[in-house]
């Protein structure tokens, strides 16, 4: 279930598009069947009373990640944070549903998602603490360096 924290998702993603472009039919669409190309990826977070497949803005609540026509075609893994405080809070109370899709009709298509992870973002004076003393610890290895240093 969703809460009003502020939170942050995070996920590493491979793409490995072994034909020569990537394609969105239009209207959108994860049918593999369509006669139009279709070879995409995508991760969204839906209503959890959503059909897993669609892909109309009624149902999907936010996209974190699409490729598009002259993304490369393969990549490492690569992490995705996005921040989805606002999206929490507009949905409390409610299940909501995370979804990696793949779809190919072009040529094979590999998508590997690893390391997911649901995270609170640190609050602002947190990270103002962190780095404030983050500072004096360095500061004071220095002072101490340079005292060292001057004997």
């Amino acid at each position: 279930m969703a809460t009003a924290d502020a939170a942050a998702l995070r996920f590493a993603l491979f793409v490995g598009n072994r034909a020569s472009l990537f394609a969105t039919p239009t209207p959108a669409s994860l049918d593999f069947s369509t006669p139009t190309l279709n070879q995409q990826a995508r991760v969204d977070i839906l209503k959890s009373t959503a059909d897993p497949f669609s892909v109309a803005a009624a149902d999907t609540l936010l996209n974190l990640y699409q490729t598009k026509v002259g993304d490369p075609l393969i990549s490492g893994y690569n992490t995705i944070t996005t921040d989805i405080s606002a999206l929490l809070a507009a949905h409390v109370g409610e299940t909501l549903r995370l979804r990696f899709a793949e779809t190919d009709n072009v040529f094979t298509f590999q998508l590997g998602v690893d390391n997911v992870r649901f995270a609170p973002v640190p609050e602002p004076a947190f990270v103002l603490l962190f780095c404030a003393a983050l500072t004096v610890l360095l500061g004071c290895r220095f002072c101490t360096r340079s005292r060292r240093e001057v004997r």
